[in-house]
């Protein structure tokens, strides 16, 4: 009986042993295919790309990738930025863990919608040339993307956002490099978001309600085209900074905007803040000058002043006062350093005129006499900068051309 006993309990811990081996051998099958599927799609994102530099070697211990995150045998992050990447796989959409997904700084042609199956993404940032996309379809797949926090967008040809706040998690938000146009009302439901940037785009004007966002720390819309700025960006009293740089067809800047300074905000801006916003541009300008001989620049104005009315012919009559021109020799390396040292200055010029009905476009030559000489390097760049006389503040833009000097032959 006793022996019976014990030939029980041997069988039974027989069958819970082969019960607990077998269970150790599924979940090593079930860890080695997850692992096998997640190394098929890395490996294709290496053959795709020859000229890579992802640093893989292409075997079955990813864990030491460079960029590659893997938790509990399932892959949650990848970060390939600045990879020399042109393609990335369908079966990218295999990935259906990750949360961070890092593809900027490369070129790709174009992107797949399968990347858009990937519903788990936080964090997506994507960079291109001028990337091949149906514009319809790329919008559509992102916007199921609604557990983004950070979406940051380069070279990618989209033209508007419509559609974007479905997205109302986005903490950070980048679209630059693109063709995007006007910025809608929808710009006001990203209650949270507290970095935007909207650089060098084709934005023209931007909603009031911009100034809905109370969160925001980060606004940049440099590089644009806006005529003007809403005033209501003048309520964002959290910016820590602001960049309107290089909006070369901006007109005065609301005093409510640069009021935000007061508040500790850092506003970049060419000139100051305030200042009288003068536009120059250059027609004409010659490729290639003997040494020796007059260097004549044609400069074309277009102003928006503040009213002073003189004379006693009506309250049309607009005195701009005098217009300062300083010609300055610089480094092509420098072009954007806009603090220009004393020796850099050629030549300084000065003019009178008068505005009517408070603005008008004209047309000035500046004659510098004195050069360029025989000392003047050839193939050198050089800036015109203009500003009023009477406050002695430049108030242009940056704005440079390429001089080739070289001797005249007789």
């Amino acid at each position: 009986m006793k022996n019976s006993h014990i030939r029980i309990i041997g069988l039974y811990l027989c069958i819970y042993t082969l019960f607990s081996c077998t269970k150790e051998i599924d979940d090593s099958i079930t860890v080695s295919a997850s692992r096998l599927n997640i190394n098929s799609v890395l490996v294709k994102i290496l053959e795709d790309n020859p000229d890579n530099t992802l640093n893989w070697d292409g075997g079955y211990n990813m864990n030491f990738w460079d960029g590659v995150v893997i938790e509990n045998d399932k892959l949650i992050g990848l970060d390939i930025e600045h990879k020399g990447l042109t393609s990335l796989p369908s079966s990218i959409n295999q990935l259906t863990d990750l949360k961070t997904l890092k593809l900027s700084g490369n070129l790709l042609s174009k992107v797949p919608l399968e990347l858009f199956d990937l519903k788990n993404l936080e964090e997506l940032s994507l960079s291109g040339e001028d990337a091949e996309i149906l514009e319809e379809d790329f919008l559509n797949g992102l916007y199921t993307l609604t557990n983004l926090k950070k979406l940051s967008l380069s070279g990618i040809m989209i033209t508007n956002m419509d559609g974007i706040s479905v997205l109302e998690k986005l903490e950070k938000l980048t679209i630059e490099n693109s063709l995007l146009g006007n910025i809608s009302d929808e710009i006001a439901q990203f209650a949270v978001l507290t970095d935007l940037n909207l650089r060098n785009n084709k934005i023209e004007s931007i909603s009031a309600k911009i100034g809905e966002l109370q969160n925001i720390k980060t606004l940049d819309i440099s590089s644009n085209q806006f005529p003007k700025l809403p005033i209501e960006i003048g309520a964002l009293t959290t910016l820590e900074s602001l960049d309107i740089r290089q909006n070369l067809n901006l007109g005065q800047i609301p005093r409510e905007i640069c009021d935000l300074a007061v508040s500790g905000t850092t506003i970049f801006v060419e000139g100051e803040c305030n200042d009288l916003r003068v536009n120059a541009e250059y027609r004409n300008a010659p490729s290639g000058v003997p040494a020796g001989f007059p260097l004549t620049i044609d400069i074309w104005v277009n102003a928006i002043i503040e009213p002073r009315f003189i004379g006693v012919d009506g309250p049309f009559d607009l005195d701009f006062g005098e217009i300062g021109f300083e010609i300055h020799e610089i480094n092509i390396d420098n072009v954007f350093d806009m603090n220009d040292v004393p020796n850099q200055v050629l030549v300084i010029q000065s003019a009178t005129k008068q505005f009517i009905d408070g603005t008008r476009d004209m047309s000035f030559d500046v004659v510098a006499p004195s050069t360029p000489t025989d000392d003047l390097p050839e193939g050198r760049t050089y800036r015109v900068r203009l500003f009023n006389t009477e406050v002695g503040t430049v108030k242009t833009y940056l704005a440079t051309y390429e001089l080739v000097v070289f001797k005249l032959l007789l």
